[in-house]
């Protein structure tokens, strides 16, 4: 006698993407792959991925739906995937939509200035830091354009 289960099929098509960063949930979608910047090199997930937590570096997340590509860049962080979701927790995201190559290599140049003038090693510590997302960011976009 055959059984029967009440579970909803699971659409195994696509892969639920969950986008958190420590101010809010920014995104959820369906989508068909994510690429994401694992700490050891980018890895993608597809629908019946195994389970994995992973820790991120900067870089991109690549959101594929069919044809079109979405890019969000984030900051460090984890990913937590399993059969029919990738959940990514970024310390900070940013849609590479709205971004501006030539604010950025603006803001780079302020950065590095306030580095050469500053005398605390925690605050160039921190300009630093600052400096080397902006490189990425702007490394990632002249890639990409």
């Amino acid at each position: 006698m055959p059984t029967h289960s009440n579970r909803t099929q699971t659409n195994t098509t696509q892969v639920e993407f969950n986008l958190v960063s420590p101010e809010k949930h920014v995104l959820t979608d369906k989508v068909d792959m994510v690429v994401v910047p694992g700490e050891s090199g980018d890895f993608g997930v597809l629908p019946n991925h195994a389970a994995i937590i992973s820790t991120l570096r900067p870089g991109l997340v690549t959101l594929h739906r069919g044809d079109k590509k979405e890019h969000i860049f984030i900051t460090d962080g984890f990913a937590n995937v399993n059969e029919t979701s990738c959940t990514v927790l970024a310390e900070s995201c940013e849609f590479v939509e709205k971004l501006n190559l030539e604010e950025m290599e603006m803001l780079s140049k302020k950065i590095q200035d306030e580095i050469d003038i500053a005398r605390d090693e925690s605050e160039k510590r921190e300009l630093n830091r600052s400096r080397e997302l902006m490189m990425i960011k702007i490394e990632l976009l002249k890639k990409l354009s």
